[in-house]
């Protein structure tokens, strides 16, 4: 888990320069007399929250309901501000707080935090009547969300989603504000008394603008994140002028989280993957931190992109994995590589025995990719992944070392 308080961070006043050139400088809205105002912007435009850049892996925001009643385990209750999910059962909470009282920032986060804890406890018919009941309405969690997007699974598998992140305790919490103020060590104390689940975290200040003639801009601003807080030891780390949150998790199965942590996007796939075939998660970590020695990273969408930056170019992408442990390697030749992506095509077909075929013709560019002996079936991670790790490494070394020459 990493953070990256920024609470020294002070931050200019927007200006808006019309189309005859005219500067006015924006005026901030006053949104001190009503957190609610925050609350319907976030519900009516989800996409004010900076989720992306929280966690690249998150799809589509659906605002779910207002003001969701959650109960705590000494019989209390409290109520969640906003409440989102996506169409693949990503989970968000929102907990809104002006920043009026300095006071009472830390006991906001705790509130936020308790508010998850509460979540965790339900199952996912009692959170679908607990959205009902907020919204008073009988529409279903699902019905929402597929009318909203149209990147949603299956209703079971929506469920199934929901009610996994629910028991695993792996959401997304925001604590978002006007004017966020908070110091790392405060957070730091906070998360250790959560660290019993798999949340990420994140602060983000919303500053909300006054735009001549138009509406508004809200600014979002994240001011501090954390990757997954897992069972562990949350604790500062300092290297000179910069702090940031850490936590130390036991290692204990296969799915246990790298020393750097991960993202809940990162965290559901490595545990559907060890799901697909026991034992893979580890033997890609294992290959992960191998392939990071040549400059590749991965990058978490919807699929595991391996991606290599190069020169003077937008970073190139290897292959990309999906759950189900097919690989594909055809965007390797994108962006004027064909060449180099076919000889790397060509490489991993000759480890698994496969062939390498030019899976379409777009504007007089072909687009290779690899497939199984059957000359149909996509390669699968398992052929690759452990036996041959050493052998796809070093087809990888070969593409890097040749995007740098020009393709003949």
């Amino acid at each position: 888990m990493t953070g990256q308080p920024r609470g020294r961070d002070r931050q200019g006043t927007p200006v808006f320069v019309d189309k005859g050139n005219r500067a006015t400088a924006l005026e901030t809205v006053d949104v001190q007399q009503s957190e609610s105002w925050l609350q319907t912007i976030i519900h009516d435009h989800p996409e004010v929250l900076p989720i992306r850049e929280i966690d690249p892996g998150f799809s589509e925001l659906v605002s779910v309901a207002r003001e969701v009643r959650v109960p705590f385990e000494d019989g209390r209750s409290g109520y969640i501000d906003n409440f989102l999910v996506s169409g693949r059962g990503q989970i968000v909470l929102v907990e809104v707080k002006l920043w009026r009282n300095p006071d009472a920032r830390r006991q906001v986060v705790a509130q936020a935090l308790d508010y998850a804890a509460g979540l965790f406890n339900l199952s996912y018919s009692d959170l679908d009547a607990a959205v009902r009941t907020a919204n008073k309405t009988d529409v279903p969690i699902y019905d929402m969300v597929a009318r909203a997007t149209e990147d949603v699974l299956d209703e079971a598998s929506f469920v199934d989603a929901v009610s996994r992140n629910l028991w695993q305790g792996r959401v997304m919490i925001l604590v978002a504000g006007d004017g966020i103020r908070e110091h790392a060590e405060s957070i730091a104390d906070l998360l250790q008394g959560h660290a019993g689940h798999r949340f990420a975290f994140a602060m983000v200040e919303m500053k909300p603008f006054v735009l001549p003639g138009a509406g508004h801009v809200v600014v979002p601003r994240i001011l501090l994140k954390t990757k997954l807080v897992e069972r562990g030891v949350v604790r500062l780390e300092h290297a000179g002028e910069h702090v940031r949150l850490a936590v130390d998790p036991p290692a204990t199965d296969a799915t246990a989280q790298p020393s750097g942590g991960r993202t809940i996007s990162e965290d559901a796939f490595f545990e559907a993957i060890e799901a697909e075939r026991p034992g893979m998660a580890k033997h890609l970590e294992d290959f992960l931190k191998e392939v990071a020695k040549l400059g590749v990273y991965p990058e978490m969408l919807r699929t595991l992109n391996l991606k290599v930056p190069v020169q003077d170019s937008r970073d190139l992408n290897l292959g990309y994995i999906k759950t189900n442990l097919i690989v594909e390697f055809g965007p390797s030749t994108w962006f004027r590589r064909q060449d180099v992506g076919a000889r790397y095509c060509k490489a991993v077909a000759e480890i698994i025995g496969g062939t390498v075929q030019a899976t379409r013709d777009y504007q007089d560019v072909k687009e290779y990719g690899v497939r199984q002996a059957d000359g149909t079936s996509m390669p699968r991670l398992w052929q690759l992944l452990p036996e041959h790790a050493d052998a796809w490494l070093d087809a990888i070394a070969e593409y890097i070392k040749a995007v740098d020459l020009p393709d003949t």
